[in-house]
């Protein structure tokens, strides 16, 4: 994929987020799911190929997700725990 395919991505969808060292868009907010015992957040994306995945990130030890003020802090967003093709 060339320099300018890669800049309408960016334009469209934000910049990528990494995942061992391959760029994912993001093509929807992460939302909060899961079991009330276990919940993370989750969201779809494609790569550069077009192929869909779903990205995940677990919630911080710390954050008592009954009790969120601000989702920004819930997860360390810039380092998802894991992607799947879809």
């Amino acid at each position: 994929m060339n320099a300018q395919a890669l800049n309408q991505l960016e334009k469209k969808f934000g910049p990528a987020v990494e995942f061992d060292g391959k760029k994912y868009w993001l093509t929807q907010d992460a939302y909060l799911t899961g079991q009330l015992e276990a919940p993370y957040y989750e969201a779809a994306a494609i790569n550069k190929a077009g192929a869909r995945y779903m990205v995940y990130w677990d919630i911080l030890p710390e954050i008592n997700i009954h009790y969120i003020e601000d989702e920004h802090e819930c997860c360390d967003w810039d380092n998802p725990t894991d992607f799947k093709k879809i």
